[in-house]
C-alpha cells in the first residue's frame, strides 16, 4: 500500500488538525459527514457499507470552525485527516499509515514555528464483539509522538489530546453495549490517566455529539498550547532567541555550570572583566539564587591567537544551579536540556565544560552531591574529557586546609571524572579575572587540537539523547537520575512530616512551618510526575518490536 498525504491547501499555524483512526467500520467517515453536516456543508466522503473498505488513501477535509467556534477560539479551520481501516492483524500497514500521516503533516505544517497535531480521534464499533490488538490506540499515539519529535514539534503530550470515542450505538436497541464499553475503558485505563478521554457516540444526536468531541479537542489543544507558552519563556524558543538565528558551526560554546552560590556568575564577569568587555551578567548578593535562565554571552575577536580556529566566536553560557531558589529542578533540567539540544541541532561546536565548586564548603553537601551527579549524567562518561572542575571561592576561608579539601575532592567526588580526562582547576582568589582566561584559554587550546587532527566534539550524552536518539527528555540518563533524587528527597520528606504532625498543635508557627513543608512535598510529587515517562513513550519499545 502506497500512502501519501497531498500537500494542505493553503496551510495556517492555528489550523486544528485531527487524523480520525480506526478499525474497518468503526465509522470513521461517517464521524466526518456528521461534522461536514454540522457546517451546513452539502458534501460528503463515501461511507463503508461492505466487507471491504471505502477510504484507501489519506484525505483532507478542512472545515470552517467559524459558525461554531468564533467567540472562544476565533473562527479556525478544522482539518481532518480521513484515513484507510485499520487491521489490528497487520500492524505494519498500521504504522505505514501513521507513517505517512505524520510525513504529510511537517510536509505542510512544518514551516511554522510551532508544529503540533490538534489530536487524534479513534473511532472504536462499540458493537464489535472482538478486540484486535487492544493496546493498539497508544500505540499509534506512540507511533505520532516518534515520528513527529523534533525542534519545532511538540507531540510529547500529544496523548492529552486524544480521544477514544465508541460508536455504533444505534445497535444498542438489539443489544446491551454497557458492558462492551466497561470493557474498553478498562483496556483504555492507562491511556485515560496519562490524558486521554473517553467518549461515546451516541444515538441521540450524532451531529451534536460529533461537533462537542471535536470542541473538547480544540479546548485541550489550546490549553496545552498555554501552558507551553507559561511554562519556558520566549528567550528558550529556539526560533526566537537572536542567538540560535544567527548561530555558526563554528561557534564555540561553554556552558558554566555548578551549584546554586558556587559562582558561575562571578567566574563569567572575571572572564568579561579581562577581556575589558563592558558586558555583565547579574551577580546574588545572598543566599538566594539570581541566575534562574541560561544566559548566552557572544564574544568576538578573541581567537586570533590560534590559526584553526582564528575569528571563531565564543559563547560562554551562564547556568543556574539546582536547588535554585525561584525554579524547580525540572524546570532547570528542562531548560538547560533544551538549550543544549538547540545548540547541538545547530551544529554548534561543544568547546567544553566549566563545573564550578565552592571550596569554602566545609563538607560536601547534598546540595553539592545532587549538582555533581545530575552534571555527570547531562555529560555522560564519553565527555568527561571535556569537562574542567574549577574550585571557587579560595579567599573565603582562612586558615582553613582547603589544600586537602580538595584532595579529597580530587580522591573520592570526583575520582571517576578524573579517571574519564576531567581537569581541576582553581580561580585564584585575588586573580580570578586572569585565573578565569585561563580556563577559558585551556579550553580553546583544546578546540584547537581537535581543529588540527580534525575530529569534532561527539556532543553531550543528553544532547545525543535528544537528537540522534529522539528521547524525551524524561527518557534521559539525567532525568532518571533527578527522579531517583526526588524520589529519595520526598521519602525523607514525608517521613519527617508524619514525625511532626502531632507536636504542632497550638503552636500557630509550628503549624506554619509543617505547611510549607507540606508545599515543598506536594511540589516535590508534581516534579517526579513530570519526570515519568508518558505512556506513549513506554509503548515506542513494544513499536520497535513489532514495526520498526
Amino acid at each position: 500500500m502506497g500512502l501519501k498525504l497531498d500537500p494542505i491547501e493553503g496551510a495556517q499555524e492555528t489550523d486544528l488538525v485531527i487524523p480520525v483512526i480506526g478499525m474497518l467500520g468503526a465509522g470513521k467517515s461517517t464521524f466526518i459527514n456528521y461534522l461536514l453536516q454540522g457546517a451546513k456543508r452539502s458534501d460528503t466522503v463515501p461511507v463503508h457499507d461492505g466487507t471491504s473498505a471505502c477510504t484507501t488513501e489519506l484525505q483532507a477535509i478542512i472545515i470552517d470552525g467559524g459558525h461554531r467556534f468564533e467567540e472562544k477560539h476565533g473562527g479556525r479551520r478544522i482539518v481532518l485527516i480521513d484515513t484507510p481501516a485499520l487491521d489490528g492483524g497487520d500492524l505494519k500497514t498500521t504504522f505505514m499509515i501513521v507513517g505517512s500521516i505524520a510525513k504529510g503533516f511537517k510536509a505542510s505544517y512544518g514551516k511554522f514555528k510551532q508544529m503540533a497535531l490538534g489530536g487524534v480521534v479513534y473511532l472504536q464499533d462499540i458493537s464489535s464483539d472482538r478486540v484486535l490488538q487492544p493496546q493498539l490506540p497508544a500505540a499509534i499515539v506512540a507511533k505520532l509522538t516518534k515520528e513527529l519529535e523534533g525542534p519545532n514539534a511538540s507531540a510529547e503530550a500529544l496523548v492529552e489530546k486524544t480521544v477514544l470515542v465508541t460508536t455504533k450505538w444505534s445497535r444498542q436497541d438489539e443489544r446491551d453495549f454497557s458492558k462492551h464499553h466497561e470493557a474498553h475503558e478498562k483496556r483504555w485505563e492507562s491511556l485515560e490517566k496519562a490524558g486521554a478521554k473517553i467518549e461515546r457516540l451516541d444515538s441521540k444526536d450524532e451531529v451534536e455529539r460529533a461537533w462537542q468531541i471535536v470542541e473538547g479537542v480544540l479546548e485541550r489543544a489550546d490549553s496545552q498550547a498555554l501552558k507551553g507558552s507559561k511554562s519556558e519563556p520566549a528567550s528558550q524558543n529556539w526560533k526566537s532567541d537572536p542567538l540560535f538565528q544567527s548561530a555558526l558551526t563554528t561557534d564555540i560554546v561553554i556552558p558554566v555550570m555548578g551549584a546554586t552560590s558556587a559562582g558561575k556568575s562571578s567566574f563569567i564577569n572575571s572572564f568579561l572583566s579581562h577581556l575589558e568587555l563592558a558586558k555583565r551578567v547579574q551577580v546574588g548578593e545572598d543566599l538566594m539564587s539570581c541566575t534562574t535562565e541560561l544566559e548566552p554571552i557572544v564574544i568576538e575577536g578573541q581567537t586570533n591567537h590560534w590559526r584553526r580556529i582564528r575569528g571563531h566566536r565564543i559563547v560562554i553560557v551562564d547556568t543556574p544551579g539546582f536547588d535554585d531558589t525561584y525554579a524547580e529542578d525540572f524546570v532547570i533540567l528542562q531548560r538547560i536540556a533544551k538549550w543544549l539540544e538547540k545548540s547541538y541541532r545547530k551544529k554548534m561546536v561543544l568547546g567544553g565544560m566549566i563545573f564550578l565548586h565552592d571550596i569554602s564548603q566545609d563538607r560536601f553537601s547534598g546540595t553539592a552531591r545532587r549538582n555533581l551527579e545530575l552534571f555527570k549524567h547531562l555529560c555522560g562518561d564519553s565527555a568527561f574529557g571535556q569537562v574542567v572542575l574549577v574550585t571557587s571561592k579560595w579567599g573565603r576561608a582562612v586558615g582553613q586546609n582547603l589544600e586537602k579539601r580538595e584532595q579529597e575532592l580530587k580522591t573520592n567526588h570526583w575520582k571517576a571524572m578524573l579517571e574519564g580526562g576531567t581537569r581541576v582547576e582553581r580561580l585564584v582568589d585575588g586573580n580570578e579575572e586572569a585565573s578565569a582566561w585561563g580556563i577559558v584559554r585551556s579550553i580553546l587550546d583544546t578546540v584547537e587540537t581537535r581543529a588540527i587532527e580534525q575530529t569534532r566534539s561527539e556532543g553531550l550524552q543528553i544532547q545525543r539523547e535528544l537528537v540522534n536518539r529522539h528521547k524525551s527528555i524524561p527518557q534521559t540518563h539525567a532525568a532518571r537520575e533527578l527522579r531517583t533524587q526526588l524520589q529519595q528527597m520526598l521519602e525523607a520528606q514525608t517521613e519527617m512530616l508524619a514525625l511532626e504532625v502531632d507536636t504542632v498543635a497550638g503552636n500557630a508557627e509550628a503549624k506554619a512551618k509543617l505547611q510549607r513543608q507540606e508545599e515543598k512535598v506536594r511540589r516535590m510529587a508534581e516534579q517526579i510526575e513530570c519526570l515519568k515517562i508518558s505512556l506513549p513513550l513506554r509503548v515506542a519499545r513494544w513499536i520497535k518490536l513489532v514495526g520498526g
